[in-house]
């Protein structure tokens, strides 16, 4: 599409957020005068399918590889995946704004959870707390009354939430069976056959800003670099950084957020760039990367926030390891801890600014 100026605020909104709202987006009626160009530009580009109800607009974005880090950051444990998938099927015969009692939730879960659970246990409490955190900040429930801790320390305390009829588009449509496809590899090989290589490293730069070498068609981004660096310059205001090893994503500008910019101003990556970075070995045991841990914390203690000073730091260390794995900056095993070199590559010295100063 040549004259991309006049949707490009409304693709923005679509790929940075979950839902494009009528009640708060001012690119609503755009959206509905330009819908039909909207959809193709992003069954073009990037093979995403759009969706427009009455009152919201969003983007099929379904992970285009499959990642042990691609779950949700705020679940501790599969029984809050669990959960979730329950809460989903129990709005399914709820009416757009129908009121909904916490005990007429929990009697749906009870009823067909998988396997029996002691639903009076804090810690399964706590679980469905989290879960429906969750389901208000992607605005599939909206609280109108009550207190959490309230109810996990006294399970007969009530929590009344309304229903806002998201639910129904929450869960992405995938274009396959996968009732047909019994692992992981197979589902990739169906899916991959139909995205173009143009399509699938687009994704892969949108959803995980770090692409390798190892990544699928590594090989077309580094010859399509130019068409790519121009893509992503033009329409997100972002720039890709290409390497032979690995490429990635980050922002020209502060104002743009399609995709969080690494590292970022938050103090955890900052740290975690600087103690990566700073590291002698390739490869470590929890063990070891945990004393190196103590002994970098004592030395750039100026580096860390009041909070993330205080914070324990196995716990600490656990969150940037984690964090680390997602960026694709280590890999984590059963026996090791394995630095990969793309840390090098970053500003560091540019971030120990910060110590300076």
């Amino acid at each position: 599409m040549k004259d991309i100026e006049k949707i490009k605020s409304v693709l923005i909104e679509l790929l940075r957020d979950d839902y494009l709202l009528r009640e708060t987006s001012k690119n609503w009626y755009k959206l509905k005068e330009y819908k039909e160009e909207i959809n193709n530009y992003f069954k073009e580009n990037l093979s995403y399918e759009l969706i427009i109800t009455s009152n919201m607009a969003k983007l099929q974005k379904y992970s285009v590889i499959g990642d042990k880090t691609k779950g949700i950051e705020d679940f501790y444990s599969y029984e809050e995946y669990a959960i979730l998938s329950l809460t989903l099927d129990f709005l399914e015969d709820k009416y757009n704004d129908e009121t909904i009692l916490i005990s007429e939730l929990l009697e749906y879960i009870v009823s067909n959870y998988p396997v029996e659970k002691d639903w009076r246990e804090r810690n399964i409490n706590l679980s469905l707390i989290r879960v429906l955190k969750y389901c208000e900040e992607k605005k599939i429930l909206k609280k109108l009354d009550g207190s959490e801790s309230d109810f996990v320390n006294e399970i007969e305390s009530e929590i009344l939430y309304e229903n806002t009829g998201f639910s129904k588009y929450f869960m992405n449509t995938l274009p396959f069976n996968i009732g047909e496809l019994d692992s992981l590899e197979k589902i990739l090989d169906f899916n991959f056959q139909k995205l173009t290589k143009d399509q699938i490293i687009k994704r892969q730069l949108l959803e995980n800003l770090i692409v390798t070498k190892g990544d699928l068609h590594y090989e077309y981004l580094i010859e399509n670099r130019e068409t790519l660096k121009a893509y992503f310059e033009n329409l997100l205001d972002m720039k890709l950084i290409v390497f032979k090893e690995f490429s990635y994503l980050i922002k020209e500008e502060e104002s743009s957020n399609i995709s969080k910019g690494f590292p970022s101003n938050n103090n955890m990556e900052k740290i975690m760039v600087i103690f990566l970075g700073n590291l002698d070995l390739n490869e470590y045991t929890l063990e070891q990367i945990s004393k190196e841990f103590e002994k970098f914390k004592f030395e750039y203690t100026s580096l860390f926030t009041k909070g993330n000073l205080n914070r324990n730091n196995n716990d600490f260390l656990k969150e940037i390891l984690n964090y680390g794995e997602k960026m694709k900056l280590l890999k984590k095993d059963k026996e090791a801890i394995k630095i990969g070199d793309f840390i090098k590559h970053y500003e560091v010295e540019l971030l120990r600014g910060d110590i300076d100063e």
